[in-house]
């Protein structure tokens, strides 16, 4: 029998493999207006361990770590745009979603639009984990059974682990093949291969 505390770490594995999106608005770059946010995610979900920031004067102002560690939360700077890749990958993604899809609502303004476009790529399949974000998170088994939960959500956990680290093998594998290129012996014959452009 399940009980609350393999649900919250069950929901706590399938939270941080998820890819689950939440877009709220930030009004301007002051340290109220960013807590007032986060605050607005901790009532939906559960503060997060930790949290993967740029730079920015807020982030890195005293009053915002007191703050985050009152959650037990962690703040984790990101040492450059690479390293942040899946925040820059996660707006590209949201500006294509946007510029798709705001023809279908034109008399919506741009931020309900935002919230439609949050909406949309929470029920998109991700590419390596076959799941939507959604699906992860909320766990559609359509049960109220506690040990039942668990064990859907466990096997849900299991295939997008087993998914995302055979992702992290193939660019793994990938990378070295970049970084390696093919040693060519002296005297050997070197053929390249030559575009040419078609008119």
């Amino acid at each position: 029998m399940a009980n609350q505390k393999d649900l919250l770490r069950t929901e706590e594995k399938l939270t941080a493999t998820s890819v689950h999106l939440q877009l709220i608005e930030i009004k301007s770059r002051n340290m109220t207006d960013i807590r007032n946010a986060l605050s607005q995610y901790c009532r939906t979900f559960r503060p997060p361990r930790k949290i993967i920031c740029d730079h920015e004067a807020a982030f890195t102002s005293i009053q915002f770590q007191e703050f985050l560690s009152n959650f037990g939360t962690v703040i984790e700077f990101a040492s450059s745009s690479e390293s942040n890749g899946q925040i820059e990958k996660t707006h590209s993604t949201i500006i294509e979603l946007f510029n798709t899809n705001k023809h279908k609502f034109n008399d919506s303004p741009s931020s309900e639009i935002v919230q439609i476009v949050n909406s949309l790529y929470n029920d998109t399949v991700h590419t390596v984990t076959t799941f939507t974000p959604n699906e992860i998170i909320f766990n559609p088994g359509y049960t109220t059974n506690p040990a039942e939960m668990t064990e859907n959500a466990n096997k849900i956990f299991q295939e997008v682990t087993k998914r995302l680290q055979e992702a992290a093998k193939r660019m793994e594998k990938n990378n070295e093949t970049k970084e390696n290129p093919p040693v060519v012996n002296e005297g050997e014959d070197v053929y390249i291969k030559k575009n040419t452009r078609k008119n």
